[in-house]
């Protein structure tokens, strides 16, 4: 399931980079249950030669 997280991660890169100074508010759902939340999910955004950005979800996912 983890590896269904970091994808569901993934798919928002594009759009977390094109506003790299501003906060962006993402929601991480299960790739298993349709529309449940995943709570305290870490969210690694990294792109090539670029500084890692790190967030992590809160209760409300």
């Amino acid at each position: 399931m983890g590896l269904l997280r970091v994808a569901s991660a993934m798919s928002l890169c594009a759009l977390a980079f094109a506003v790299q100074a501003e906060q962006l508010p993402i929601e991480v759902l299960s790739a298993v249950v349709k529309d449940q939340k995943i709570a305290d999910a870490e969210v690694l955004l990294q792109r090539n030669g670029a500084q890692n950005v790190v967030g992590r979800t809160n209760a409300q996912g």
